[in-house]
This record gives C-alpha cells, structure tokens and sequence, in this order.
C-alpha cells in the first residue's frame, strides 16, 4: 500500500467520523496481526486456533 493511499484510506476514515487516535490505534492492531503472522512464518510455526480464528473485520 502505497503513501498515496494510505492518505487516501486516512481520509476517508476522518470522513466517516473516526479520530486520529482511533485511526492509530486501528493501524497499530492492523500492523502487529500482521508482524505476528508474517514472524511465524518465517519460523515455521503454527499459530493457534484461537489466533486463526480473530475477527478480521
């Protein structure tokens, strides 16, 4: 995702009545799913079921 859309999405958040810090706290959760998924990849691990199963949305 580029800078470009980044703003985009920002925006749009901002429009749809969200706070800066709701945005923070929505980028931050988005950005430690996906370090946590990326990190057991490379180690070969299996995450739980717990944790395959969260919400996505």
């Amino acid at each position: 995702m580029g800078s470009k859309s980044i703003r985009r999405t920002s925006k749009g958040l901002r429009k749809a009545g969200w706070s800066d810090k709701e945005i923070l706290d929505i980028a931050a959760v988005t950005c430690y799913r996906i370090f946590i998924s990326r990190m057991a990849d490379a180690l070969g691990v299996d995450l739980t079921e717990d944790y395959k199963n969260l919400r996505k949305d």
